[in-house]
C-alpha cells in the first residue's frame, strides 16, 4: 500500500510493481461513497469470458430443438382449438 498525490490534471499513478501484479492496463473507477475502487477491466472482454460458460450443444442444435419445439406446440395449439364435432351414426 502506498500514498499518492493527485497531480494538477487529476491523475493518479499506480507503482509499476502493483501494475504488473494486477496485469491490467485499463481499470473500471467505481464510486464506492466514501472512497472510489479501480477494478481491472480486461483488455477484450469477451475474450475474458470465453469457457466462463458451459453450453452442451452447438448454436445450431440448440436452434433446431427450439424449432421442433415450436413447431410442436403451434401443432398442438391449433389442433386443441378445433370446434369439435360429432360423428353422424
Amino acid at each position: 500500500m502506498s500514498i499518492r498525490k493527485i497531480d494538477s490534471k487529476g491523475r493518479i499513478t499506480i507503482p509499476k510493481r502493483d501494475r504488473e501484479r494486477i496485469g491490467a492496463t485499463r481499470f473500471l473507477i467505481v464510486n464506492a461513497g466514501d472512497h472510489l475502487k479501480l477494478l481491472p477491466v480486461p483488455d477484450n472482454p469477451l475474450d475474458a469470458l470465453k469457457g466462463s460458460l458451459s453450453i452442451p450443444k452447438s448454436f445450431n442444435e440448440m436452434r433446431r430443438e427450439a424449432e421442433k419445439l415450436a413447431t410442436s406446440e403451434a401443432t398442438k395449439q391449433s389442433w386443441d382449438s378445433r370446434p369439435l364435432t360429432r360423428r353422424k351414426t
